[in-house]
């Protein structure tokens, strides 16, 4: 009789094994058919495509003065001193639908330097930008890189520079 106890335990254990198992795969195989297959994660952010530029910029020129009947450049230069009076930069435009906003963010050597930008609101074939002296009378050398925008979106940048 003790043996056949021993048996018996024996069986009831590996019966019980046996129900476990199989009641473990059920449940694993009834998760999977209900969940979707699960979309993989990236490995990084896929960058968006650029806003199309609206192509209103014909060119920029830089000059040290202008005419003031046509707003043309008179001098025309890419090299500046720390004391020329004023830098412009005239903006002809192709034809364009207004109302438009045409902005400039100017870095000096890479870094954020100065900012500006106008509303317009009647067609014109071309635009100047003024940048003047500061309150001391100079301003600092280095490399510069004016980049426009026409209603938030780059459409043409130039360079230029300013020495001593």
């Amino acid at each position: 009789m003790y043996s056949n106890s021993k048996g018996f335990s024996k069986i009831l254990i590996l019966l019980c094994i046996t129900a476990f198992l199989l009641g473990s795969l059920m449940i694993y195989k009834n998760n999977i058919q209900k969940s979707p297959n699960p979309t993989p994660t990236p490995l990084f952010t896929p960058i968006k495509k650029r806003s199309v530029s609206p192509n209103v910029i014909k060119s920029i020129t830089l000059g040290k003065s202008i005419n003031p009947q046509t707003g043309n450049i008179i001098e025309k230069s890419s090299t500046f001193t720390i004391k020329d009076p004023s830098i412009y930069s005239v903006l002809e435009l192709k034809s364009f639908t207004p109302p438009i906003n045409i902005s400039y963010i100017l870095y000096r050597n890479g870094q954020y330097a100065d900012f500006g930008g106008t509303k317009i609101e009647k067609p014109t074939d071309y635009l100047n930008f003024n940048m003047t002296l500061n309150q001391n009378g100079n301003r600092l050398p280095g490399s510069y890189r004016q980049n426009f925008y026409i209603n938030g979106i780059l459409e043409k940048a130039i360079v230029f520079d300013i020495t001593q």
